[in-house]
């Protein structure tokens, strides 16, 4: 039978039960078998992408992979007879196969249009085709399609509202691995005398060489069964995992197993009648009230089981409570047969992760645990329900795990429910119900909250909650059974009390109109971008210095200071009174600010002499944007936000000018002490045609930018530049064009001898014998004869002359040093 996809009302977004919160959508056991099949490869980031639209050209791969014609593909790849399919098009093999086999055509132009959308009829069509029915079929398109698909299985996992619509991803997959266990129709005999019988073995089974196995028992926990991380325990026997398999949703359940003809296990489904995942509210007898599912009845047997140990009797009020998250499993007449839950020895939520010692550093025990030096086969990671590695894991994260000597099984999630805290109640087991904005979520009987940030906790009872937190705004972190671990407020921190980077200290501000000498003003950057002025409160501070410069000095010595404590550029903490003014400018502690004088910008860690740093999520960055004036260093009129992925690479060019301040081993803040624009400023594009004058003296130039021509007007001394790449730059408000550099190409110009694509790659070989290689998805190309688009590098053939450009970094930035890939072709 199948699985009815149910779930629990209560839990929040995707987070369900379980040791990595999976849940048992219809779309992800499908995925999963086609992954381990070998019928879906998914993306280059590991994603599948299930919501949006398939091709032409990625459903016939999927349809020539389920007939088992993978290798013939692959020998077919070259030529097609479809103009717009070129030899080297990733999915000629899979086209050339699919249109030999009948299972899809072109189109009466000549094309196949490989990158057109499938419509839903279409894809049915062909999964039809695939399974041999098309001879025996009668009446109209598409009906005939959908008639037989619908009388096969196909579509008893699926909601399709329009046919003639896109086909979604996730529903191709689905009716895919439906098709699997379908009984092909074979033609017997020839001319005359061919018949057309159901084979005696499904499309898995005929086409794939892949076993199938009922009623098998599934564990693959490196702690609990002793295997490896890839590897999964069936029925007490140990085979080597292949595909994208998650072994821990299927603890306690009865399964399908399919092994592959190397007797690896490719895909685990559950066989269970139905299943649902939810809170137990309460139980009297023979029945149990759950808050999402309500009432339930026990069967005569009902067996739990817990934490990957072996199945016991459940008794209610015993080893099942109130207040329980279970995963349950219903028999055929609705009645529970089976519990089945999980309580980690240890929950906490990450403070710190140090990459380089593989170390997590948690926030409310203080305690650690180190991966270093341990065999990675006995270290298991999931997150959100996917397998993972340490590198997934983040700041914040809640996360469970058992260790066993050097053995670990670690499940994280990131999952928060943020908004006010409107009202609290008890819930059954001792819990809380808490509603959060438009959310509902409950407390595991364990959790805990702060109301300072994380620096002490107490229990999460409803009197506590409602005397502290209640009308606050909160952030719930979620375990991995969806319920609330812990509960994080701010509310002891007043905000009038700040981190900031001082920009200037002045007896006058323009923000304000007031240019009144007496008064004294601190123009401050917060380390979320926002640029403030605020008023000093003079009876607590005075000034060093005459403005002659442009800036001065604050002190505390209120008669005759002879030294500034607090000047222009200083990273400080300042404090407001009611009245708004500054009552308190403290500097940030020096031993807390740093210079790094090295950077892994891989890792995203900085050194100070040999000490590792790491840059999280949290970490802020201010840069200097305009110095003070015009032109003086000293002080800073604006600065601006930015992101780490853009810093970086200023960064490692400009270690000296960088500070950074520190919290444990983590990064704080990090400001950049410099106007020169980091990578994310650069622009490239081609220049059409030369500069031209638009009056006044000012001359424009028109840029084609991803196809797209822009004009803008030109702030440089002299642009030279004509029908040729260039970088570039624009002023503040993206019109003006302050500055400009040629691109350089690698060969000058050369003449195409062949273009190969092996793998992700693009090969671009001259006749005079260089080889141009890069990323094809990356690679751009231009025909300076006509064309306007900037498009992918699928135009350039044997005989044309090119300049060949590479000037971007691994992350596309133009930044040195450049990742050695081409990244811009123009055909002369």
């Amino acid at each position: 039978m199948r699985i009815k996809k149910s779930m629990a009302t209560f839990v929040a977004a995707t987070m369900l039960f379980g040791s990595t919160g999976m849940a048992f959508a219809s779309v992800d056991d499908s995925i999963n078998r086609l992954n381990g099949v070998g019928l879906v490869k998914g993306y280059a980031d590991g994603s599948f992408k299930p919501e949006q639209n398939i091709t032409r050209a990625e459903y016939a791969a999927i349809a020539v992979r389920a007939l088992g014609l993978e290798a013939a593909a692959q020998y077919a790849k070259g030529p097609t007879k479809f103009k717009d399919v070129p030899a080297n098009h990733w999915a000629s093999g899979y086209i050339n196969v699919a249109v030999d086999q009948g299972i899809i055509t072109g189109y009466p132009d000549g094309k196949f249009r490989p990158d057109a959308n499938v419509t839903a009829a279409e894809a049915i069509a062909m999964m039809v085709r695939v399974l041999g029915y098309e001879p025996v079929l009668t009446g109209t398109w598409p009906t005939k399609y959908i008639s037989k698909a619908s009388a096969l299985g196909l579509l008893d996992n699926v909601s399709i509202d329009n046919f003639n619509a896109p086909a979604k991803r996730g529903d191709v997959f689905v009716i895919a691995d439906d098709a699997l266990d379908v009984k092909p129709l074979e033609q017997k005999g020839y001319g005359d005398t061919k018949t057309y019988e159901e084979s005696t073995k499904t499309l898995l089974e005929l086409k794939l060489k892949v076993t199938e196995k009922k009623d098998m028992a599934v564990g693959a926990s490196v702690v609990h069964d002793g295997v490896a991380a890839d590897q999964i325990s069936v029925n007490g026997s140990v085979y080597d995992l292949v595909g994208t398999v998650n072994p821990f949703d299927f603890y306690g359940l009865k399964t399908k197993v399919w092994f592959n003809k190397d007797n690896d296990v490719i895909a685990v489904k559950a066989d269970e009648e139905e299943i649902f995942t939810d809170k137990i509210k309460s139980f009297s007898g023979n029945k149990v009230v759950f808050y999402g599912k309500g009432e339930k009845e026990l069967a005569s047997s009902v067996t739990l089981y817990n934490n990957f140990a072996a199945g016991t009797p459940a008794v209610l009020g015993s080893n099942v409570n109130n207040g329980d998250v279970v995963k349950v499993v219903l028999d055929d007449k609705g009645k529970i047969i089976k519990f089945i839950k999980f309580a980690y020895p240890n929950t906490d939520y990450v403070k710190e992760i140090d990459a380089a010692n593989k170390k997590i550093t948690f926030k409310r025990s203080g305690s650690s645990i180190s991966l270093k030096d341990k065999d990675e086969d006995y270290i298991q990671i999931f997150k959100n329900g996917k397998k993972a590695t340490l590198a997934d894991i983040k700041v914040g994260d809640v996360v469970s795990y058992y260790y066993n000597g050097d053995k670990y099984l670690i499940a994280a999630t990131d999952a928060v429910v943020s908004g006010k805290l409107t009202s609290v109640a008890d819930a059954a087991g001792n819990n809380v119900k808490l509603v959060v904005g438009d959310k509902t979520v409950y407390t595991n009987g364990t959790a805990e909250y702060t109301t300072n940030n994380g620096d002490s906790f107490s229990v999460a009872t409803t009197a506590n909650l409602n005397d502290d937190l209640v009308g606050q705004n909160v952030t719930v972190k979620l375990g991995l059974n969806g319920e609330a671990a812990y509960v994080i407020s701010d509310k002891e921190a007043t905000s009038k009390t700040f981190d900031v980077l001082v920009r200037n200290i002045t007896k006058e501000t323009t923000y304000s109109g007031n240019t009144n000498s007496t008064k004294t003003y601190i123009k401050v950057t917060k380390f979320d971008g926002t640029m403030l002025v605020y008023e000093v409160d003079n009876d607590d501070y005075s000034t060093v210095g005459d403005m002659a410069n442009g800036y001065v000095g604050l002190s505390t010595v209120i008669t005759s200071p002879d030294t500034a404590e607090i000047n222009p550029k200083d990273l400080v903490k300042i404090t407001l009174n009611d009245s708004g003014k500054v009552s308190k400018v403290v500097a940030i502690d020096s031993n807390t600010i740093k210079t790094p004088t090295n950077i892994d910008k891989d890792t995203n860690v900085l050194y100070v002499n040999g000490t590792p740093y790491i840059i999280t999520s949290d970490t802020k960055v201010i840069k200097s944007k305009k110095l003070g004036g015009g032109s003086s260093t000293a002080y800073l009129d604006e600065t601006e936000y930015v992101t780490w992925d853009n810093a970086e690479d200023y960064v490692a060019q400009n270690l000296t000018n960088t500070k950074i301040v520190i919290d444990g081993s983590k990064v704080k803040y990090v400001f950049l002490d410099s106007t020169t624009a980091v990578a994310s400023d650069y622009k490239w594009g081609v220049v059409v045609g030369s500069k031209f004058g638009i009056g006044g003296g000012d001359y424009a130039v028109k840029i084609n930018i991803d196809g797209t021509e822009k004009q803008y007007t030109l702030d440089v001394a002299s642009f030279t530049y004509s029908n040729q790449p260039i970088i570039f730059k624009l002023n503040a408000d993206g019109t003006k064009l302050n500055f400009a550099n040629g691109l350089v190409e690698m060969g000058g110009l050369e003449t195409v001898e062949k273009v190969e694509t092996v793998g992700d790659k693009v090969i671009i070989t001259m006749t005079n014998g260089n080889q141009r290689i890069g990323i094809a998805s990356k690679v751009k190309y231009f025909d300076k004869s006509g064309g306007k688009n900037i498009t992918p590098i699928t135009g350039v053939s044997s005989g044309d002359n090119v300049r060949v450009y590479e000037f971007l970094d691994k992350d596309g930035k133009y930044q040195s040093p450049t990742d050695g890939m081409i990244d811009f072709v123009v055909k002369e």
